[in-house]
């Protein structure tokens, strides 16, 4: 009788391997990037199915391909550009990464309806470095990686996270220019703020040094339980693009020994950097000059 052979069996997935962590030593998302990874992949599926039904003559945008995600581009510009008119908003503090690129829109903006009037000050600046090494967690540790990966930023060794008083002595050192103005009304802008953790310590940094009028806002009203509340936001329906209306500015990197954010070497995310502001500058003009923005 012959003897009956085992087939081959194929390779074990590698989530089946003995020695592949189980699934409660897997990294966990934290709430902010469940949330920003939802909001990517419905940005997605909508970016997706414009270019589907797109005229070949309109596929020329390489950073805000839909015409959806250019009037949210237009609208949350013109939206700030006239919180900061009406509010005699004095400083304008944009968080970086994916705030960063408003600034562009903003100022276009500005100089076209208001040519005659001077412009709020625009001041940029990192969250990953107001973050104190005292006031980390195993949990703050955790999330800071992750989002960091997820985010295309640096991953650094959370112990290159310095002392509060390092933090405090570096911001009235840098923007000596925007402390002389802490009586007047400034505004923190980020993009999306979920559990606020990331901004929090910016908020109370600025805060302990004395600015009394320090508001904040984002594209759409912060979840309840969220450690900061919005002041100022521009709609409650979710933006096209997701948790990056703006787009993200490549050109810079956020580390932990600073209070603001560090030039990028790599070429090809300053050239990537350059056309984005570009488009930026060209979708409000389009708007501003044919009268969809007024």
């Amino acid at each position: 009788m012959k003897k009956f052979e085992q087939p081959p069996q194929p390779e074990p997935l590698e989530s089946q391997r003995e020695d592949y962590p189980p699934m409660h030593e897997q990294p966990r998302l934290s709430p902010e990037q469940e949330a920003l990874l939802r909001g990517d992949l419905r940005a997605l599926v909508l970016h997706m199915r414009s270019l589907l039904m797109m005229p070949e003559n309109r596929r020329d945008y390489s950073f805000f391909a839909t015409e959806q995600e250019r009037r949210d581009l237009f609208e949350y510009c013109r939206a700030i550009a006239e919180y900061l008119k009406s509010e005699d908003v004095a400083n304008l503090i944009v968080v970086d990464r994916s705030a960063r690129p408003l600034y562009v829109g903003v100022r276009e903006y500005w100089k076209t309806k208001y040519p005659d009037e001077r412009q709020p000050n625009t001041y940029f600046m990192n969250p990953k470095g107001f973050k104190a090494r005292e006031n980390l967690n195993a949990r703050d540790i955790e999330d800071i990686n992750l989002d960091s990966i997820y985010k295309d930023d640096s991953v650094e060794n959370p112990f290159g996270a310095r002392p509060a008083a390092d933090i405090f002595a570096e911001l009235k050192e840098v923007y000596a220019r925007l402390l002389k103005d802490k009586d007047k009304p400034m505004l923190v802008f980020d993009t999306c703020i979920h559990s606020g953790r990331s901004l929090d310590p910016l908020l109370k940094t600025l805060r302990t040094a004395g600015c009394e009028d320090v508001r904040v806002g984002a594209v759409n009203p912060t979840d309840p339980g969220c450690k900061v509340q919005t002041d100022f936001f521009i709609t409650t329906d979710p933006p096209a693009k997701g948790c990056y209306p703006f787009d993200r500015d490549r050109i810079i990197e956020k580390t932990f020994d600073h209070v603001y954010s560090t030039p990028n070497a790599d070429e090809r995310k300053k050239e990537a950097a350059v056309q984005l502001r570009q488009e930026i500058q060209r979708i409000m003009r389009e708007y501003l000059g044919t009268g969809n923005g007024k």
